[in-house]
Order: structure tokens, then C-alpha cells, then sequence
């Protein structure tokens, strides 16, 4: 039975609102019993009535009023002061930390910041539905795409801290945005929890299947000789595909036509339809389209060839060792989320990422599962800070204007 409240009360400090209220109620409940429709009339008079003991016998606990109601105690008692409230706050706080030991006890929404069909997307997908299974709760992917992933990542960072909303974003929503976006609504390293690294992957030089160069050399002294005819696309300003061009088109002095757009998925799509001539990616991406032959990939980073697309030599093999790059997901969830939440989804993500058909899925696309030591939150929180700080000089030097973000 709910608790009702206590009686007797102090009838000189009633707030005699609620009794003009109760009056009303019944005045039109009366009016409205006297309609020729009776039957109507009186279950409509329930209704109100039903109402009306709900909202007295709940709302004076949930919510604070200054009446007497919301005082449980004696008549002629003094009233409590301010310093006694703390109990309430406790009470609170273990409601808050009971919550916290059930969780997850409803889907939890994990938002993805581009498209469907980027790498983000696809590597959290897969995360997703293993971790659901560990979790025992389902995890609804919901892509909010736009400004290098920054309107999502926003969103996430305005989120109620309850282990419900999370973010599987990666290097571009949390590391070049900071560089690259003036009025950014979110910070990348305080307005977060971190929960874990989920995949890495080697960049992917691919250009349209119909592209002249044959190998990558032929391909740099392409670009070069045709300058801003050359069409390079990218899936938005500070996304990780522009964070790849920029570094590897300021490496080799090259100066094509950049194209945003509002993720890979799009990107991809655009060089398929040969309406772009190149992209950076991560081979998590671009590997599909490569094998199918939708798509031709002249190099790749790493000291070792991607599995997913063996052919394709590395930037070293090609004569360009000097672009190097690595690009990386991870899980976070909005700053305040309940420590014994985040050990929880923590502990699902190092779960779900042992699994061997997860591992697998993940290599068949050409990325890789981090080991074990590189999974804790307390590595990707430390992580990060040292990409920022890697990448920021070079973000700025590449010359971009800076723009607006998490609009």
C-alpha cells in the first residue's frame, strides 16, 4: 500500500488551496453526474475523483509545497529546520545507488554521433549486440549524425546520468573536435566518463575504381599535378576519415577540393557512384567496397597488411612511411553516470570484446579488438588526453578555419 499522509494535521497552517480545489472537483463531478447520460456522467465523476486521490495522496511527497501536508508531524509541533533535511538527501542517495545495483532494468540507447553504415556505426553495432547479451537488456543503436559527430556526442553530454544514454563515438568526435570547432557545447575531457577502447583500425588510402594512377606513387603524383581538380572526399569537418586526409595531404604537400559530408556512409556511397575521386579511411569502412571492386585501395598504414584486404600493400611497401595512423572507437557515458554503472557497463564491454565471434567480425572488416590492458576506462581516459594532446598542433597547422559545433 502506498503511504498516505500522516494525520492528524496541523489544521492552522493547511494551504486551504488544495481544499478550493477539492471543492471544484466535486462541484463539477456533481454537474457533470447530472447529465442525462448517467452512466457517462457517473464514470466521469470517478475519474476526476480517482484523479484527484492520486495527485493528493502522491505529489506532496515527490514534489515539495509549503503546506502543511508535507510536514509529517505532530500538531503544534515547530517545524523542521533547513539542517534536518539532510535525511531526505539520503534517502535519495540510496535510491540513487539501489537504482545503480539493478541496472540495466530497460534498454539502454547508445548513440552513435555519424550515419549508419561508417565504421562508428558498424563497430558499435557489433559491440552492442554482444554487450546486450552480457547485460541481459537490449542496446538501441540510434544514429544522430552531423558536424564531425559532434551534434550527437552533444546530445550524449546533456544526457541524464543514469548508464541509460551512451556514446560510441571515436577519435573525431573527442579528439579533433576540440581543435577544430570554436563554441563546441560539450568537452571532450570533462563532460564524459569513459568507459572503454572498443576497436582499432589502419587507414586506408581508396579512391574511385575508374581513377588513372595504378599504384601510389602514380597516385601522390596525380593529386599533385591536378591540385583542387582532384575531389577528396571526407565525412565531416573533424570526423576521422578528415582527420586522416589532413594529416596525409599536408604530409605529401597535396592540395585536392575537399567534399564533406555528414559521415563515411555517405562518403563511401558518393565514391562508389564515382562522384568523388578519393577518401581516407579506416579499412573497417572501405574493406567491403574494396573487395567487391566498387572501390580500388592503393596503401595502407600499419607494419603489416589489413587481413580483410591482403592485396593492398602497406604505406611503407608503397615508398611512404612516413603517414602512419591508427584510428580508434571507444564507449563513453555522460559525466555524473554512477560509479557501480559504469564498473557494470565496463565489465559487459571487456566481455563482449573476448567473445570470438565478436573478435572475428571485427578482424573480418580489417580492425582489431584492443588487448586486455588498453580496455580499463582508466587507460582510455589516459588514452585520450594523450591523443588530443598529440593531435591538436597538427589539426591547427593544417590551416582550417574553425567552425561552429554540436549545433
Amino acid at each position: 500500500m502506498p503511504n498516505i499522509p500522516n494525520l492528524p494535521i496541523d489544521w492552522a497552517s493547511v494551504d486551504w488551496r488544495y481544499v478550493a480545489v477539492l471543492a471544484a472537483f466535486v462541484f463539477f463531478s456533481t454537474l457533470i453526474g447530472t447529465f442525462k447520460r448517467a452512466f457517462f456522467g457517473a464514470a466521469l465523476s470517478a475519474l476526476l475523483f480517482a484523479g484527484f486521490f492520486v495527485f493528493w495522496t502522491y505529489y506532496p511527497h515527490n514534489v515539495p509545497l509549503p503546506t502543511a501536508l508535507n510536514a509529517e508531524r505532530t500538531p503544534g509541533a515547530p517545524a523542521a529546520p533547513a539542517a534536518q533535511a539532510a535525511p531526505a538527501a539520503s534517502g535519495v542517495s540510496e535510491r540513487v545507488s539501489a537504482d545503480a545495483q539493478t541496472y540495466p532494468s530497460r534498454a539502454v540507447t547508445m548513440v552513435v554521433p555519424f550515419p549508419p553504415g561508417g565504421p562508428s556505426d558498424v563497430i558499435a553495432r557489433i559491440v552492442a549486440d554482444q554487450m546486450s547479451k552480457v547485460l541481459g537488456e537490449t542496446l538501441v543503436i540510434e544514429n544522430v549524425g552531423g558536424a564531425g559527430g559532434t551534434i550527437g556526442s552533444a546530445r550524449v553530454a546533456a544526457a541524464n546520468p543514469d548508464g541509460y544514454t551512451l556514446l560510441a563515438g571515436s577519435m573525431g568526435s573527442h579528439v579533433a573536435a576540440p581543435a577544430l570547432f570554436t563554441n563546441l557545447r560539450y568537452d571532450s575531457g570533462r563532460d564524459f566518463e569513459a568507459i572503454g577502447l572498443t576497436a582499432t583500425a589502419p587507414v586506408a588510402i581508396v579512391a574511385r575504381k575508374d581513377f588513372p594512377a595504378k599504384d601510389m606513387r602514380a597516385f601522390v603524383n596525380y593529386v599533385k599535378a591536378n591540385g583542387s581538380k582532384v575531389k577528396q572526399a571526407h565525412g565531416g569537418i573533424g570526423a576521422s576519415s578528415h582527420m586522416a586526409c589532413l594529416l596525409f595531404t599536408s604530409q605529401l604537400g597535396l592540395k585536392p577540393e575537399l567534399v564533406p559530408y555528414r559521415g563515411t556512409g555517405p562518403a563511401v556511397n558518393d565514391l562508389a557512384g564515382g562522384h568523388v575521386d578519393f577518401l581516407c579511411e579506416q579499412v573497417v569502412s572501405v574493406a567491403p567496397q574494396v573487395k567487391s571492386g566498387l572501390i580500388k585501395a592503393y596503401g595502407v598504414t600499419g607494419n603489416v597488411r589489413a587481413s580483410s584486404i591482403p592485396d593492398v600493400p602497406t604505406m611503407a611497401e608503397a615508398g611512404f612511411p612516413q603517414f602512419e595512423m591508427n584510428i580508434w572507437s571507444g564507449l563513453w557515458a555522460p559525466k555524473g553516470t554512477p560509479k557501480t554503472v559504469l564498473v557494470r557497463l565496463s565489465d559487459a564491454l571487456d566481455k563482449a570484446l573476448d567473445d570470438p565471434v565478436v573478435q572475428k567480425k571485427i578482424s573480418d572488416l580489417g580492425g582489431s579488438v584492443p588487448p586486455r590492458a588498453e580496455r580499463s576506462s582508466a587507460f582510455f581516459e589516459s588514452y585520450v588526453k594523450s591523443e588530443i594532446a598529440r593531435w591538436d598542433p597538427i589539426l591547427k597547422a593544417a590551416g582550417n578555419p574553425p567552425t561552429t559545433g554540436g549545433l
